[in-house]
Formats: structure tokens, sequence, C-alpha cells
């Protein structure tokens, strides 16, 4: 956390040193303050900041220069919210076997994710599929996650997808509620994505050119 005042405000013996007294945190986390300059005060937590915690920071009169009056004496903030963020969605032919189609979804994440709380809010569905009633016989499309090595990114994989005769297209709906590995406030925000499927008529030509060549 780094707290930048408009004007000079440390006292100056203090400047590069940890302060002992006149700041305090609330909740109380461990950690130290320091006038890394004469305009800025820096606070560094032992450990990771809780997610998307509420914090106030509260500064005695006795921790300024004595000629110093401040506007306020206290603020608050927050550390960072977990957030899920959608990278890539694509439509995937493999390379090797073309009959194998599918659509992959990159999300990446600001904390490690609960990786089973994650997969419990991941819906896939084809453009057409059932809805269903009260929830019963709602269609949806099976998928496979898998994750980097720090579960930071996760790759939603469907299952190989039928050729339709139509180009239609596949939707993943990743619900508010999802949590960091860590605890904290969970997502606040859906994610939606698509990515179109192509059709078994939706072949087009890109280009065509005549190149004249002199051997």
């Amino acid at each position: 956390l780094k707290v930048t005042f408009s004007q000079s405000v440390a006292p100056l013996e203090l400047v590069g040193k940890p302060v002992q007294t006149g700041i305090a945190l609330s909740p109380a986390l461990e950690g130290v303050w320091t006038w890394v300059s004469d305009q800025q005060l820096q606070f560094q937590p032992k450990a990771e900041w809780p997610v998307g915690a509420q914090y106030k920071v509260m500064i005695a009169r006795s921790a300024m220069a004595p000629q110093i009056t401040l506007d306020r004496y206290d603020f608050e903030f927050a550390s960072a919210a977990f957030v899920p963020t959608l990278r890539k969605a694509e439509f995937h032919q493999d390379p090797i076997n073309p009959a194998l189609k599918k659509a992959v979804f990159e999300i990446g994440f600001t904390h490690f994710v609960n990786t089973a709380e994650f997969e419990r809010r991941i819906e896939l569905r084809l453009a057409g599929q059932a809805d269903g009633v009260l929830g019963m016989g709602r269609e949806t499309t099976r998928f496979t996650v898998a994750y980097d090595k720090l579960h930071l990114n996760a790759y939603v994989h469907s299952v190989a997808l039928p050729i339709p005769k139509e180009a239609t297209s596949l939707g993943l709906t990743l619900d508010k509620g999802v949590p960091a590995r860590a605890g904290g406030a969970p997502s606040q925000q859906a994610l939606k994505a698509a990515v179109e499927v192509p059709g078994l008529y939706s072949l087009q030509v890109a280009d065509a050119a005549v190149t004249v060549v002199t051997n």
C-alpha cells in the first residue's frame, strides 16, 4: 500500500525508516510502515493481502511533521478483488484428425482459483439446445478443464462437436461467486463468451488471385 501526499509531510528524521507509532490499520494486519520519502508512506504486509478485504487507516497527528495539518486523518481502501477474465475463445480443429473439432476458452484469474467451485459454475451450451422446464431437461455441452501450474489460467475444452448443417455458436457462461483458493470475497460478475461453430455450408472463399511467374 502506497499513500502519496500532496507535499512534504514526514518528519525528516524518519524518512527511509520504519514507522513505529502513530499509524493504525483496521482490521489489523502484520506488516511494516515506512516513510519511503517525505511525501510517500508505504505499508508492506508480512503475508499476501487477503482477497477483496476492506481496511481503514488511521493516522495520528504525532506521525506527521509538527508544522503539518492534514485535511483528514483516516481513509479506507480495499485489497485487490478476485476477478476472472476471458482471455481467448476459439474454435479448434485438430491438425492431425480434422474430424476432431471443439471450442476452447481461456480464462485468467487475479489470484489462485478454487478449481472445484470454478468448474461447478461453468456451463457450455450450443445455440438451440433445449432450456427445459423448471430446470428439468435443460441441455448442455460437456467439457473438461486444464490449468497452468499456478492455477492462474484455466482452459475449458468442449467435447468433440458434430458438424452442423448451418453455422451455429457455442456459448460459455461462468456464474458469479467463484472464490479464490485463499478465500475472501468471490467474483461479483458473471462472465459470458461464445465461439462460432462453422457448418457444412459455411465454407467461403476468402481470396482469389492470379500471379504470372516468369521462369
